[in-house]
């Protein structure tokens, strides 16, 4: 052995080396296995996602196509009523509850499917309790579901005309119709056109010419209630108030000078006098009429 073997060179310098080698392989194994771990962990938060979305899906797709629903025509009767402006998720939910159709997706889902459906009308239909939709939605485009009658009234006529034409296409006796006549507030007719000094207008001019259905629980009342409030809405859009207002008139006065409106028959003569709605008028002139609808002519009258 030399002398340079005796020195420590070997042992202070190589002990520590392998040591600190082993130590920096331990801490990268570390940190190798928390990559692993990581990756691993978002590797399922993806899948997870991805399979999340895919049940989701096939959840809504499922909710689609196994909506709940009867099978075949269906029993028995259900009167549903469609009113104006109803989409089809309202109709669904009226079918719904009235147990034709199981569910109202069933209904929606064969509304999608039937191009036809965009063809359904306000009414009051006759199906079948517990039908499967597509076939209530086929029942429900056929006319003869819907369970309705109607009549037509042509201008010209006064209430006491008016009354016995409705009765006969109604089957409604007209002593019904003449019951509900006696009181015009109760059918909606306002209070300007109702009373004034005793003498009340009645009916005469709110019965507005026009065809009307009539739904299966209607009743006299229902079917002249409908008819004056049609008269009302003819009004508003005509410009009726102001109409008066133009005239230096009340509207109940402009109402009473126009009723005569395209009587059958010869025209009255100015001055002549007339029976209207158990009063007694004069003619005054012969003009324009101002009431709802085209512009006709008519007799101004002054009560007697």
């Amino acid at each position: 052995m030399n002398d340079l073997d005796s020195l420590p060179f070997h042992t202070t310098e190589e002990i520590p080396r392998s040591r600190t080698a082993r130590h920096r392989r331990r801490r990268q194994r570390g940190k190798d296995r928390r990559r692993t771990v990581i990756a691993f962990v978002l590797m399922i938060v993806v899948f997870g996602t991805l399979a999340g979305g895919a049940w989701y899906g096939y959840g809504k797709a499922k909710d689609f196509l196994t909506a709940e629903d009867y099978s075949g025509n269906g029993t028995g009767e259900a009167v549903v009523q469609v009113e104006e402006g109803d989409t089809v998720t309202d109709i669904a939910n009226a079918l719904f509850k009235a147990d034709v159709v199981a569910s109202a997706k069933a209904f929606t889902n064969a509304a999608e499917e039937n191009p036809n459906s965009t063809r359904l009308q306000p009414g009051t239909y006759t199906l079948r309790k517990q039908m499967k939709a597509s076939a209530a939605l086929t029942l429900m485009l056929d006319p003869s579901s819907k369970s309705v009658k109607s009549f037509l009234i042509r201008e010209g006529l006064t209430v006491k005309e008016i009354l016995p034409l409705i009765a006969k296409q109604t089957g409604i006796p007209v002593a019904e119709f003449e019951a509900a006549a006696k009181d015009p507030a109760a059918l909606g007719v306002p209070e300007w056109a109702r009373a004034e000094a005793g003498k009340p207008i009645g009916l005469e001019g709110f019965l507005f010419p026009a065809k009307y259905e009539v739904a299966k629980n209607d009743n006299a009342k229902t079917i002249l209630t409908a008819m004056v409030a049609k008269t009302l809405q003819v009004m508003e859009e005509d410009g009726f108030l102001q109409a008066a207002d133009d005239l230096n008139l009340t509207p109940r006065e402009l109402l009473i000078t126009a009723s005569l409106v395209e009587r059958e028959g010869v025209a009255p003569e100015a001055g002549d006098l007339v029976d209207l709605d158990g009063g007694r008028y004069v003619v005054r002139r012969h003009g324009p009429s101002p009431l709802p609808g085209p512009r006709r002519r008519c007799a101004y009258l002054e009560r007697a």
